[in-house]
């Protein structure tokens, strides 16, 4: 959380140095901000037009001040007329230069862009545009609240969404845990190859999903094709039509594939819902 913070912090205080900076070298290049500065009083004009763009960007201060450093604007007017505060002005007033800076200033330590003002290649006042690094901070530390608010919302989400998805699936399994699934799946598996009678399951299609050994002898002794291919089938390549058709068969007679077998049918339900029929035979 620290470093994501100081990440936040460091983006933030360059973002707003560039800022800052931009609306600096603006100032510094209006024609009204210029002009003013012949006048006898050069802070009423100034003042009037650095202010309500101050309010407009919510910055904490835009100071203009002539070539000493004393001031023609400030959010305090008792401030104006007295000499700036921070000693950062050199670069702007001696050789030209706009940069961002970071100092302690009347108002407390500020990010600033600051900017010479020229005219006839000679500089006459400078620009300094500030904001608050305490405002900073709070900005952040809301930025991280919300972040933080989103990131345990969606956390929650999540481990709602997980266990309802758990008991949905758990709900699908009967409620039984993974290891007796597999247990019952290779009791199952054992019952199907043990069972002499043979087993065939269809689906609503009537394509075989379940073949046990007992059958596939009976169906194929010679072995012309693998279990596995018998998988899928159409059973009306195994019985005729009628048999099909039927929802339920007890104990009927009939010829299959050299063997005279006796066969039972029955429908497979779910939830009232016929997924499909089971049929079982034995040799006579």
């Amino acid at each position: 959380m620290y470093l994501l913070q100081e990440h936040i912090r460091e983006t933030t205080e360059k973002q707003i140095g560039v800022e800052a900076l931009n609306i600096a070298k603006t100032i510094a290049s209006m024609e009204e901000i210029i002009t003013a500065f012949d006048q006898e009083h050069p802070s009423e004009s100034i003042q009037l037009i650095v202010e309500p763009l101050r309010q407009e960007i919510d910055a904490a201060f835009i100071v203009v001040g002539n070539v000493e450093g004393v001031r023609y604007s400030h959010p305090s007017e008792d401030k104006i007329g007295h000499k700036m505060v921070g000693g950062d002005n050199d670069a702007a007033l001696q050789n030209k230069q706009a940069y961002i800076s970071k100092t302690i200033g009347s108002l407390g330590e500020s990010i600033r862009g600051k900017a010479p003002i020229v005219l006839d290649d000679n500089i006459i006042g400078v620009v300094s545009v500030g904001f608050l690094t305490a405002h900073i901070d709070t900005t952040i530390k809301e930025h991280i609240y919300k972040w933080l608010q989103y990131t345990i919302m969606i956390l929650l989400i999540g481990i709602l969404g997980a266990i309802a998805i758990s008991i949905y699936i758990k709900k699908l399994l009967f409620n039984m845990e993974p290891i007796h699934i597999a247990k019952l799946y290779q009791q199952n598996k054992v019952i199907l190859e043990t069972t002499e009678e043979g087993i065939l399951a269809v689906n609503h299609l009537n394509q075989i999903t379940t073949i046990n050994k007992s059958a596939y002898e009976m169906l194929d002794s010679t072995h012309n094709q693998s279990i596995c291919e018998w998988m899928g089938t159409k059973v009306e390549h195994i019985f005729t039509p009628e048999i099909v058709a039927q929802e339920y068969i007890h104990n009927l007679e009939l010829s299959l594939d050299e063997n005279i077998i006796i066969l039972n049918k029955a429908p497979l339900v779910e939830k009232k819902r016929k997924i499909g029929s089971l049929y079982t035979f034995r040799k006579k």
